[in-house]
């Protein structure tokens, strides 16, 4: 069984610095790449969906669940 996840609209700041604006996607978790130059906000998106750190606004849904 596949789980999906879905971010809707997540954003994160620090202070004036914005490290994600309004990143919305959909995937079936299972192996999963996240590329991009540095300060793209891999990290921060990453440590959003594991819960590690709180949005700004926007949710993260696992099979429709709202975590």
């Amino acid at each position: 069984m596949w789980l999906m996840l879905e971010v809707k609209n997540i954003s994160k700041s620090f202070g004036d610095f914005k490290a994600i604006d309004k990143l919305s996607f959909e995937i079936k978790i299972g192996d999963v790449m996240d590329l991009g130059p540095n300060g793209a906000g891999k990290t921060t998106s990453m440590r959003v969906i594991t819960q590690f750190l709180k949005p700004d606004s926007g949710s993260v849904h696992i099979n429709k669940i709202n975590i």
